[in-house]
C-alpha cells in the first residue's frame, strides 16, 4: 500500500503543461507542432474542397505509386480479382507549408479521408474506374505533410477490380495480367493531373506477404504501369489522365497437368489396348467404354475449373481430342466385333433352318408312306376274305392255274391266275398240310413289317444325309468365320500404329504450338 502511494505521489502533484494561447519559441515541441497547423489551416483561408492550383490551367501534379502486397482472390469464371494494395499519393499543397526558421518543426500529419467532413485537408478524388468495390472503401489514414507543403498518404486497401483476362487460351500453361485503371473522377485534367511514381509498381517484402500454396502467384516481370488521356463527351476539350496498371499473374500449372492432363493421355493409352485384346473376349466392349466414362468423368471435373466462354482454350482441345481418339478406339473395336460374329450368326441360323425343315421334310414323308401302307393292307384283307380255301391232298401245294382264252389266236397273252401267289410265296416245306386262313395272316403281317422297316431305314438315311450337308455348309461358313478373325487380327495390328502414331502426332502438335493459342 505505501509502495502503491509513492508511486501516485508524483502524478498527483504534477503540473499540466498547457501551450501558451500566443505562439512561443521556448514552448513544447507539440505546441509548436499544433501552432503550425493552426497557422495552416485557422487563417480561415483554407479550403479543403479546392485543390492547390496555382495558376490557371497549371494542375496540382499528383504522383501514384502501388505497393502490391498480396493476391487475395482471383476467379476467372467471373472475371475478377482482389488484391491487398498500398495506394501511395504524394503531391504539394503550398497552404500547408511552413517556415522552418520560425517553427522547428520538420514534419506534421493530418488526417486525410475521402470524406470531406472528416478530411482536415483536400485530397485527390481518385477512383478506380473497372472498379468491383470503390476505392473510397478504403481507409483512412493520417497524411504526413513536409515543410515544403508536400504532402505523402499511403493507405492499406484490398482493391477489387472486374478484369479482362487475356492469354487464357493457354491454359493452363498461361500468364494471365489484369489492368487497372486508376483517375480522376470529379477533376479534369486542368485541375490534378495523374503520373506515375518511379518505380510505378513495387512488390511487398514482408515475410507475411508471400503467397504460398495458392493457385495463383504475383508475377512482378510482367507487371507495368502506363498513363493515357482520355476525353469524354461531356467536355471534350479536357484531358483526363489515367494510370493504368497492369498486374501479372501466374497460374500453378503442375495441378492442372497432373490432375486432368496425364490422366487423360494415359487414358487414351489405355482405350488402345482392346486392340490386343481377342476378339472373342466379351470383355474388349467393356473395357472400352469403361475407358471412354472414365474420360468423360475427368472432363466433368475439370470443366468447373475453367471458364465458360467462346474462345477455345488449349486445355478443352486437348481433352476433346483425347475422347475422340477413345471414342474411334471404341468404335474400332465395335466394327470388328460385328465383323467376327455376323457369320458366325447366320452359320447357325442356316442350321437350324434346314435341321427345321428336314425334319418336317421327314414326317411328311413318314405319313405319307405310312398311308399307302394302310390303303395296301386293307385290300389285301379284303383279296383273302374273298378268296375261298379249299383242301388239296396232293403232296406239293397247289401251283396257280393257267388259263388259256379260246378265242385269243396264237401268239396271244397267257393270263395267269395269281389269286394264291401269297399263299404260294408263303408256304414252308414240310409235310403236306393244307393252308389255312390262320396261317395266312402272319406273313401279310411280315411284308407289312418289311414295308415299315424299309420305309425307316429310307428315312433315316435321308435325314442323314441333309445332316451332313448341313454340317458341311456349318464348317465351311465356320472355316469363313476363322477368316474373319484373321481379317480382326489384322484390322488390330493396323489399329494399333496407326492409333498410336496419330496421338503422339496430335500431342506434339498441341504442345508445340502452345505459344500460338
Amino acid at each position: 500500500m505505501i509502495f502503491l502511494f509513492a508511486l501516485l505521489l508524483p502524478a498527483t502533484f504534477a503540473q499540466q503543461v498547457v501551450c501558451p494561447a500566443v505562439w512561443d519559441p521556448s514552448a513544447p515541441y507539440f505546441c509548436t507542432e499544433r501552432e503550425v497547423q493552426n497557422e495552416a489551416l485557422g487563417n480561415g483561408l483554407y479550403n479543403k474542397l479546392i485543390p492547390p492550383v496555382e495558376k490557371f490551367r497549371v494542375p496540382v501534379d499528383v504522383t501514384m505509386g502501388l505497393n502490391v502486397y498480396k493476391l487475395v482472390n482471383l476467379d476467372i469464371q467471373a472475371a475478377q480479382i482482389d488484391l491487398s494494395v498500398w495506394i501511395r499519393l504524394s503531391w504539394t499543397d503550398k497552404r500547408l507549408a511552413w517556415n522552418t526558421s520560425t517553427y522547428n518543426v520538420t514534419q506534421t500529419t493530418y488526417y486525410a479521408s475521402n470524406s470531406n467532413e472528416e478530411s482536415d485537408i483536400w485530397v485527390p478524388d481518385l477512383e478506380m474506374y473497372n472498379q468491383e468495390r470503390s476505392v473510397y472503401e478504403c481507409a483512412d489514414k493520417q497524411a504526413m505533410v513536409y515543410p515544403s507543403g508536400f504532402v505523402f498518404w499511403s493507405r492499406p486497401c484490398i482493391v477489387s477490380a472486374l478484369c479482362s483476362f487475356d492469354e487464357l487460351s493457354k491454359m493452363p500453361f498461361d500468364k494471365t495480367s489484369c489492368e487497372m485503371e486508376f483517375g480522376g473522377w470529379s477533376r479534369s485534367g486542368w485541375d490534378v493531373y495523374y503520373i506515375e511514381s518511379n518505380p510505378p509498381i513495387s512488390f511487398a517484402s514482408e515475410s507475411t506477404a508471400l503467397t504460398t500454396f495458392q493457385e495463383y502467384s504475383l508475377d512482378e516481370g510482367s507487371s507495368t504501369a502506363t498513363t493515357v488521356i482520355y476525353t469524354y463527351p461531356c467536355c471534350p476539350n479536357e484531358p483526363w489522365p489515367v494510370l493504368q496498371y497492369n498486374i501479372g499473374f501466374e497460374r500453378a500449372t503442375n495441378y492442372y497437368v497432373m490432375k486432368i492432363i496425364v490422366p487423360n493421355i494415359l487414358f487414351t493409352f489405355l482405350s488402345f489396348a482392346p486392340f490386343w485384346i481377342d476378339v472373342r473376349s466379351g470383355e474388349r466392349l467393356s473395357f472400352g467404354v469403361t475407358i471412354l466414362l472414365a474420360m468423360v468423368a475427368v472432363d466433368i471435373i475439370a470443366a468447373e475449373l475453367l471458364p465458360i466462354c467462346p474462345e477455345y482454350l488449349f486445355i478443352e482441345a486437348l481433352v476433346g481430342g483425347s475422347i475422340l481418339f477413345a471414342f474411334l478406339s471404341l468404335v474400332e473395336s465395335c466394327f470388328v466385333v460385328y465383323w467376327y460374329f455376323k457369320n458366325e450368326h447366320e452359320a447357325e441360323e442356316n442350321v437350324a433352318v434346314n435341321a427345321i425343315n428336314s425334319t418336317a421334310m421327314a414326317i411328311a414323308s413318314a405319313l405319307h408312306l405310312k398311308g399307302k401302307g394302310s390303303k395296301g393292307a386293307a385290300e389285301s384283307d379284303v383279296a383273302g376274305s374273298e378268296t375261298p380255301y379249299t383242301t388239296n391232298t396232293s403232296s406239293t401245294p397247289s401251283r396257280p392255274s393257267t388259263k388259256i382264252d379260246p378265242s385269243d389266236e396264237p401268239g396271244g397273252d397267257v393270263h395267269v391266275d395269281d389269286s394264291n401267289t401269297d399263299m404260294f410265296l408263303d408256304c414252308d416245306e414240310g409235310p403236306d398240310v393244307p393252308p389255312t386262313p390262320t396261317a395266312v395272316r402272319p406273313s401279310l403281317t411280315r411284308m407289312g413289317s418289311l414295308r415299315k422297316s424299309f420305309k425307316k431305314s429310307f428315312t433315316n438315311k435321308n435325314a442323314k444325309e441333309k445332316e451332313k450337308e448341313n454340317r458341311k455348309v456349318y464348317l465351311g461358313e465356320r472355316n469363313l468365320n476363322e477368316a474373319n478373325v484373321l481379317t480382326g487380327h489384322r484390322v488390330d495390328r493396323v489399329s494399333r500404329w496407326a492409333f498410336g502414331l496419330l496421338y503422339l502426332l496430335f500431342l506434339i502438335v498441341m504442345f508445340a504450338t502452345i505459344p500460338l493459342w
